[in-house]
C-alpha cells in the first residue's frame, strides 16, 4: 500500500512538473510562427516597395521630356495657363494633397525654394483634391506665399504632370524640359541636390 500510494505520488509530481514544460514550449513554438510570420510579410512588403519604385520611375516625367504649358483652372475657376515661352527662369512644379503626410515634410523644401524667386525660379502648384478648397489659404499657414494654385487639369496637362505618388516636384527649365523628378519621400540629400542643380542652371544661364 505504500509502494502504491508512493508511486502515485511520484506520478502526480512528474505531471505537475511537465505541464509548465509543455506550456512554456507551445509559447515558445507560437512566438516562432509568429516571428516567421512577420519576416516573411517584411519580405513581401519590401518587394511591393521595390515594384512600387521601379514603377513610379517609369512613369514619372524622363529627364529632357518637354513638357507642355501647365493649364487649367484655379480655386475661383478661372483658367491659368504658365507658359515657358516668355519666362526666362526655371520653373518647379509640386504636386500635393493637404492629407499626405510626406507632403508636409516637403515645407522646408519649399521654404528654401521659396528664397529662391524670382530671381532664379517660379514656383506652381497642383493641389490634387479636386474641389474648391482654400489652397491659398493652406499654402500660407504654412508659410508659403503667393503663388498659382490649380486644382484642375487641362487633359493635356493632367497627363503631362500626371503624378503616381504624393507629392511630386518637378524642377523645369527655361524651355520647359523636365530637368529633375522626385516623387515620394525626400530625403536630405535630394533637397541638397535638386539645389545644386537650380544653382547650377542660373549660374550657366546668366553666363549665355
Amino acid at each position: 500500500m505504500q509502494c502504491e500510494t508512493a508511486k502515485g505520488t511520484r506520478e502526480w509530481t512528474r505531471r505537475r512538473v511537465s505541464l509548465p514544460v509543455a506550456g512554456v514550449t507551445a509559447v515558445a513554438v507560437l512566438n516562432l510562427v509568429l516571428l516567421l510570420a512577420c519576416l516573411s510579410a517584411l519580405r513581401q512588403n519590401s518587394g511591393l516597395r521595390l515594384q512600387l519604385t521601379r514603377a513610379v520611375a517609369m512613369i514619372t516625367p524622363n529627364q529632357g521630356t518637354l513638357a507642355p504649358p501647365l493649364a487649367g483652372e484655379n480655386e475661383a475657376g478661372l483658367e491659368r495657363v504658365l507658359s515657358f515661352q516668355r519666362d526666362p527662369r526655371q520653373t518647379v512644379v509640386f504636386t500635393f494633397s493637404a492629407s499626405c503626410p510626406y507632403c508636409k515634410a516637403y515645407w522646408t523644401t519649399m521654404h528654401t525654394l521659396q528664397k529662391l524667386t524670382p530671381r532664379a525660379i517660379r514656383l506652381a502648384y497642383i493641389d490634387t483634391h479636386d474641389r474648391p478648397a482654400p489652397g491659398h489659404e493652406f499654402l500660407s499657414s504654412h508659410g508659403i506665399g503667393d503663388a498659382p494654385v490649380l486644382i484642375r487639369l487641362s487633359p493635356e496637362s493632367a497627363l503631362a504632370y500626371r503624378a503616381l505618388l504624393l507629392p511630386q516636384l518637378e524642377l523645369l527649365d527655361a524651355d520647359g524640359r523636365v530637368q529633375w523628378s522626385h516623387a515620394g519621400k525626400m530625403t536630405p540629400r535630394d533637397q541638397d541636390g535638386l539645389l545644386a542643380l537650380i544653382q547650377s542652371n542660373h549660374t550657366n544661364h546668366k553666363g549665355e
